[in-house]
Formats: C-alpha cells, structure tokens, sequence
C-alpha cells in the first residue's frame, strides 16, 4: 500500500505538564507517514521525568486540524523507564 492519498496528517504530542526549565524533556519517534489503515508504533520517551506522566498522543488532519483521526493515552513513569509505545490506527474516509 502506498503513501496515504487521503488529508495530510499531523502528529500531535499534548502532555498535562507545561513545558518550562527544568521539566523533563520529551522525545517522540514516528514513521515519516503514517498510512491509511495500518498500525503504526509511536515511540515516547521522558528524559528526567519523575512520578506519573500522563501522555495523549493525538492525530489531526493537517492543515485544518478540525477532524481527530486518532487518539491514544499512556503513562511514562518509572516502572516503564519513562517510555512507552502506542499504536495508531488511522481509518480510511468512507464516502
């Protein structure tokens, strides 16, 4: 299957915890494109974290960002090393 023909997609990291000096830093790993009707693996990792993050990864359609294609939470604490994966599906548009 090749690159997805459908809107353009965009890849959304939200955390509850403000980005400020001395936060942890985040790092999320992506595919390049995320293709219609597959899983793909997103990779997040918290670099100094400490206690429970709750993470919500969250894709859009891209421009317009009107539409959530997909949406998944997890937490990044000390008992997974402050990293997790989640896997996103995104649906083809029914006509």
């Amino acid at each position: 299957m090749g690159p997805a023909s459908g809107p353009s997609l965009l890849l959304l990291l939200l955390s509850s915890l403000p980005l400020a000096l001395g936060d942890p830093m985040f790092s999320i790993i992506t595919p390049n494109i995320l293709r219609l009707e597959n899983e793909e693996t997103v990779v997040l990792e918290a670099h100094g974290g400490t206690g429970n993050i709750a993470v919500k990864v969250t894709v859009h359609d891209f421009p317009g960002k009107k539409q959530v294609l997909s949406s998944m939470d997890t937490i990044l604490n000390s008992t997974n090393g402050y990293l997790s994966t989640v896997t996103i599906k995104v649906q083809a548009p029914t006509n």
